[in-house]
């Protein structure tokens, strides 16, 4: 027999402390069990990710309890996800998916939705769309806020065309062989903000945008073998403002756009650490004039290099202000400021 109280709701009578908590989903990885779970009770949470989203209805949270949960497309419209510390979700298996996705792998549709707390998100699954957060579905809105988003392949990939969002990442963004984060699209507008304490990609780009808009504020972005910063496509509007970029790649800052994309980088520090002479802090290879913009940056390349700054041809560069680099630049022209070279940088 099933007991209910004043309002309607299911409970186990004798259970001291049983407490309703309204629009509340409770998940505990310890304790729960999807069996015996009912939805907004404290005293009765669910065991797993998967069975307290398919319980949830539109307005709920989902309050995550800490633990280790290995699970992925967690996402369900109209429908919050709040993680306590000491909450992960870590995803080791070998299915195409990501952990929060609004693509035809997920929820199949647009997704509005809010993940908040302290949450530790990892997919190190190796299939081809194994990503930590995928924004694919027309019409979407995320608002993400984390300490972690990591994957063995792309850690973040949206699509401004098909959604927005921010995210705030307390540590840090970081793949193993892809993208940290990837932007694709070219939509109209910024629809991408992004905050995060640090940026790792040690396989490939660790920062691209093939088409899109993206707004990044980060203390630093680094690389191993691939640029740090990687600009391609149709179009877009880029503002990048990091205290470090780094990379061991020829360039460190990579832009090969149409004239509809501009990227501006703020007060970073961009630093090379190959040792050829064709090293280069940024690379201009392809773009129209005043499509990169410079404030306040200081470009660095190791002494083997003879320019820290080279376009594939006579190119403006708009400077708000000088920026200040070890080594000259070569078919640059500064616009509206210039580029201070003093050798005794390192």
């Amino acid at each position: 027999m099933k007991y209910r109280d004043t309002l309607g709701r299911p409970f186990t009578p004798g259970v001291i402390g049983d407490v309703p908590t309204g629009n509340v989903v409770w998940v505990d990885a310890v304790h729960g069990n999807d069996d015996l779970a009912v939805r907004e009770r404290l005293t009765v949470p669910f065991k797993t990710l998967g069975a307290a989203k398919s319980a949830a209805q539109s307005g709920d949270t989902i309050l995550v309890m800490p633990g280790t949960y290995n699970e992925k497309n967690l996402l369900k419209n109209q429908v919050n996800w709040h993680f306590l510390n000491g909450a992960k979700v870590i995803y080791d298996g070998t299915s195409d998916g990501a952990i929060f996705d609004t693509s035809n792998l997920g929820s199949n549709g647009a997704v509005q939705s809010s993940v908040t707390g302290a949450g530790y998100f990892e997919n190190q699954a190796t299939q081809s769309n194994s990503y930590a957060l995928h924004s694919f579905a027309s019409g979407s809105f995320l608002d993400v806020q984390c300490h972690s988003l990591k994957a063995y392949k792309d850690a973040v990939k949206m699509s401004d065309v098909s959604g927005s969002g921010r995210i705030q990442v307390f540590d840090l963004i970081q793949s193993s062989i892809g993208s940290a984060l990837w932007v694709t699209g070219g939509g109209s507008t910024p629809k991408f903000r992004v905050n995060a304490a640090r940026v790792y990609g040690t396989g490939y780009r660790t920062v691209q945008v093939s088409a899109g808009n993206l707004h990044l504020d980060t203390d630093l972005i680094k690389a191993g073998s691939d640029p740090a910063i990687y600009v391609s496509g149709g179009s877009g509007t880029i503002a990048i403002r990091a205290y470090e970029v780094e990379s061991g790649a020829t360039e460190t800052v990579y832009f090969s756009a149409y004239y509809s994309v501009t990227l501006s980088l703020l007060q970073a520090r961009i630093q090379n650490y190959n040792t050829s002479s064709s090293a280069r802090a940024i690379k201009i290879a392809t773009g129209g004039a005043y499509n990169v913009k410079l404030v306040g940056c200081t470009l660095i390349v190791d002494s083997s290099a003879n320019y820290s700054m080279e376009a594939s041809s006579s190119t403006p560069v708009q400077f708000h202000g000088d920026s200040v680099a070890n080594e000259p630049s070569t078919n640059v022209t500064a616009i509206g400021g210039s580029l201070v070279v003093d050798s005794n940088i390192s």
